[in-house]
């Protein structure tokens, strides 16, 4: 992702159109600083009572929605 007139463009612009195509791979940008690799969350299971970060965000939750709420009100 880049940033070109105030808007981001993610991916690859090859003809500066300012519409980015996604890709696979690419370098590592050097934010002059090394930081370790991570990978998100990537499982859909769900073997928890709580869920997993990926679910973090889910729209505009109704409370008919068939999710369990483990969080306790105070």
């Amino acid at each position: 992702m880049k940033w070109v007139n105030n808007w981001p463009v993610i991916g690859e612009d090859k003809n500066n159109d300012g519409n980015g195509n996604p890709v696979l791979r690419y370098k590592k940008p050097n934010v002059g600083k090394t930081y370790a690799k991570e990978n998100p969350v990537e499982s859909d299971e769900f073997n928890d009572l709580r869920l997993g970060l990926q679910w973090q965000w889910q729209a505009n939750p109704e409370a008919t929605w068939s999710f369990m709420n483990t969080q306790k009100e105070a």
